[in-house]
């Protein structure tokens, strides 16, 4: 399990399910959501690593200066 892994779970169980009253499938959705989301910039990062032109795209798109 990842760092973060944790802390997506509990937002998505607590936060959301609890507290926001979502359904299972709202909840599944939205952590297929943040998979996909993790895939993206982990292939992102490493493409950024080939080509240091995509790093400034990256950082960028993630906020940083």
């Amino acid at each position: 399990m990842t760092p973060i892994a944790p802390l997506i779970e509990a937002f998505l169980c607590e936060t959301l399910a609890r507290q926001r009253g979502i359904s299972r499938h709202t909840r599944d959705s939205y952590a297929l959501s943040f998979q996909l989301l993790f895939v993206f910039a982990a292939e992102t990062l490493r493409q950024a690593d080939r080509a240091p032109q995509a790093r400034v795209v990256m950082v960028s798109w993630i906020g940083g200066d």
